[in-house]
């Protein structure tokens, strides 16, 4: 097992994720106002 491997594919999907909530959080906010 090749932890740097794992560990980058984990970092892109985090970043992933966290990009997908801000612009959730973005697009509701918008939608709904503050």
């Amino acid at each position: 097992m090749n932890k740097k491997k794992i560990i980058k594919k984990l970092t892109q999907i985090f970043d992933l994720e966290l990009s997908g909530v801000i612009r959730y959080t973005h697009y509701s906010l918008m939608i709904f106002g503050p």
